[in-house]
């Protein structure tokens, strides 16, 4: 299995669509040890020359990249435009859904939620493949196919947790039924790859929604939160990655969960900013796929959604969305609601959405070259990325930032299964690579509150 080389260079994100699609059924999806998973490939049967893996593989070394198989979905739309740092685009828009709850149980304006119920309801599909919750100790969520909209809102929510898809390809291979899927930006990848390689699947997958990604994340950040909140990761039984909390900002959310062998009702509460957040940042117990992800935007989605971390929405606890839409039918759903009484939109321009998330463009597309860089001294053999369309270059700061992350990123996941699970031991085994960090965050949060200062001064004059 040529594919294996990703695997050995541990750029695999572990989406398993190479599980799914493999015509000899030789693939098998695991757990590797570090709370992420990874395709194991049987000893014997694989059909000789078949090579189907390695091209739907969204990592893999040799594969079509995002700009040129975007022009083939979007490029011949006359309506359509385009910008490097988004992709293509046929209208933006900011807002939330009021209807059924939508936004109160998303994560950020319940759009998402909301397209997906209106997909189904009006005939566009037959089925929704979405993450919901799996309910079970040690998998606390999967992809599952939803063909009722109240299934969709069940799934409601953001899940910063590992999920495949394996098992959902084989049935929509198996079942003659048109389905929508939303996904994070290398599964959708992976998912067009597969459309193009297996005609079944560009027949059966009408649409593929996407979401704006900064990071996946293993299960082992899960099982952080939880001993960070005082509990037993091997009991964990749920965990709400995005409750809203009144009073504070949008980007300041909760996190609950509860464990078995509690008593009824017990369930542990933390905001981002009591520890998590720190950690997000830090990128503790990222797979290292995520630093060669030059996508910020879903380019390849017909629709993405975002949080809309502008100043103006921020305020509001209850979160607001940003969608972008590229599929004239999909944007035509948006267009032909948008007097309806429980969709709040309006439009956005398309540099109001950049600038939403502008920390991630930047880390995407400029600093991707850093950590390439870095990836030359492990002699990982790495995909072809698309060349930065912008004279913007990575400061000093910035790069010496970009390294210390690196080195937190890849111990993280060895020191806490070596520290047993234990806090206090994992924080020791990590105090080195802490010091680091903090230092070049420091370093360089000083040097760029001195750059706009200097920049403020000259345009005074």
């Amino acid at each position: 299995m040529k594919s294996e080389s990703t695997v050995h260079s541990d750029l695999c994100i572990g989406c398993g669509i190479c599980s799914g699609i493999c015509p000899a059924k030789k693939i098998s999806i695991a757990e590797n040890g570090l709370g992420e998973y990874r395709p194991f490939k049987s000893a014997t049967g694989c059909h000789e020359n078949c090579g189907l893996c390695v091209r739907v593989c969204p990592f893999s070394i040799g594969i079509e990249n995002e700009d040129t198989i975007a022009e083939e979905l979007y490029g011949s739309d006359v309506n359509v435009k385009h910008r490097y740092e988004t992709g293509y685009y046929r209208e933006s828009f900011v807002g939330h859904s009021d209807d059924k709850s939508h936004r109160e149980n998303g994560a950020s304006g319940g759009l998402a939620t909301w397209a997906l119920e209106k997909i189904l309801e009006e005939g566009g599909v037959d089925k929704v493949v979405c993450v919901g919750g799996a309910g079970n100790v040690g998998r606390l969520y999967d992809f599952t196919t939803c063909v009722k909209p109240e299934e969709v809102r069940n799934c409601a929510g953001s899940c910063y947790y590992p999920v495949e898809l394996s098992e959902c390809l084989k049935q929509i291979i198996a079942c003659d039924k048109t389905y929508a899927i939303i996904a994070l930006p290398c599964f959708v990848k992976g998912l067009r790859l597969a459309m193009k390689a297996l005609p079944v699947l560009a027949k059966r997958i009408k649409y593929l929604l996407g979401l704006t990604c900064g990071q996946y994340k293993s299960k082992l950040y899960a099982e952080y939160i939880c001993v960070l909140g005082g509990s037993y990761p091997t009991a964990l039984k749920s965990m709400h990655f995005r409750k809203k909390t009144p009073g504070r900002q949008s980007i300041d959310y909760a996190i609950h969960f509860s464990c078995e062998n509690e008593p009824a009702g017990t369930e542990h509460k933390m905001n981002m900013s009591d520890g998590p957040g720190r950690m997000w940042s830090k990128r503790y117990f990222t797979p290292l796929a995520c630093n060669f992800c030059d996508d910020t935007f879903a380019e390849l989605a017909d629709v993405t959604f975002m949080d809309a971390w502008l100043p103006e929405c921020l305020k509001d606890y209850r979160g607001s969305s940003i969608v972008i839409c590229r599929n004239k039918e999909i944007h035509q759903l948006f267009v032909s609601h948008l007097n309806d009484k429980t969709l709040n939109i309006s439009p956005l321009e398309i540099g109001k959405v950049i600038q939403s998330q502008v920390s991630l463009v930047r880390y995407k597309r400029v600093l991707i070259s850093e950590r390439l860089n870095a990836a030359s001294a492990f002699m990982l053999r790495l995909p072809v990325k698309r060349r930065i369309q912008v004279k913007a270059k990575a400061f000093v700061t910035e790069k010496i930032y970009a390294r210390s992350v690196w080195q937190i990123q890849q111990q993280s996941p060895e020191a806490w299964v070596q520290s047993g699970k234990s806090l206090a031991t994992f924080r020791a085994l990590m105090t080195a690579s802490e010091r680091k960090v903090e230092f070049a965050r420091k370093l360089n949060t000083l040097f760029l509150k001195t750059l706009k200062l200097f920049k403020m001064m000259n345009s005074d004059r």
